[in-house]
Formats: structure tokens, sequence, C-alpha cells
């Protein structure tokens, strides 16, 4: 585990920003467990991981003093296709709009941009509009996959 930075959300809150190259070996395991578990039941995510291998899943993660984890991105690098492919990504509640998800994200880019990539790579349910409305650049591509519809979300690095 890296730490990658030490800033202060707009709550005037100490944030830590740290990477990990293996989710599983990471503080955020049982958070993205649990975290998954909560779109699977929302119907917002398939009940089976996509995950091609968790142990080789990178994370960038914020978490306050406490060790809390407040904000998280998932990711695997994708060399075929050039991209930083985002598996789960998200913010608690309380945090949401204080600049802690925009600083992981930050993280993500250039962790995938140092790895080579040249884009990033998101599939996101159409009903999971707080996470569509984040994604304000890029490319948006739509289909329909079993009860639901997704929306393919790009954006070059």
């Amino acid at each position: 585990m890296i730490l990658l930075e030490k800033t202060v959300s707009k709550l005037d809150q100490d944030i830590s920003i740290w990477y990990s190259d293996n989710v599983t070996k990471s503080r955020t395991l049982s958070a993205v467990f649990k975290k998954y578990s909560e779109l699977v039941e929302t119907n917002l995510v398939p009940l089976q991981f996509f995950w091609n291998k968790l142990d080789s899943s990178r994370v960038v993660w914020a978490e306050d003093s406490s060790g809390n984890i407040l904000s998280a991105i998932v990711f695997e690098l994708n060399k075929a296709w050039q991209a930083g492919y985002i598996l789960l990504a998200f913010t608690e509640p309380a945090q949401q709009n204080q600049g802690v998800s925009k600083a992981c994200f930050k993280h993500y880019m250039r962790q995938s941009k140092a790895a080579g990539m040249v884009r990033t790579l998101g599939i996101v349910n159409i009903n999971n509009q707080d996470t569509i409305v984040t994604h304000k650049t890029g490319e948006r591509k739509g289909w329909a996959g079993g009860d639901a519809c997704f929306l393919l979300l790009t954006k070059r690095i």
C-alpha cells in the first residue's frame, strides 16, 4: 500500500489517498464486498463477479484519520483495450460532493496513464444515475443485457 496524498475535504476533514496493486491485500476489501453486495441487492449490477482475477485488481481509495473507507475505485489495467477498466467505484453518501471521489479519480487516472493506458473505461447500469451524472465527459454507448440496460463510459486520459 502506498500513500499518494494527504488532503482535506470540503468539510475540512483530513483525508489520505492510498493505492494498492492488489485489492485483496488492501484495507478496502470488506468495504468493496459490502458495496458490491448493496449494488446486487438493488439490481444495479449482476450477481456474478465480473473481475477476471480479483487478486490482480488495483484500488485507489480515500480514508479518514480513523481508517474509515470514504471512497474507492477498483480497477484493472486492460492492455488489449489500453484502458484503466473501472470495476467498481463508490463514495460513502456523507462524502459525496466533498472532493473525495475526485481526488481518488485523479490518482486512478495517474496510475492508469503511468501504466501506458490511454483511456478510462467503465460499465454502468442505466438506472445508476449518480454514477452517470458524475461521469460528465467522454463517450457513452448503451445496450441491453439481461434485465437491465447499460452504458459504456469512456474517456481519454
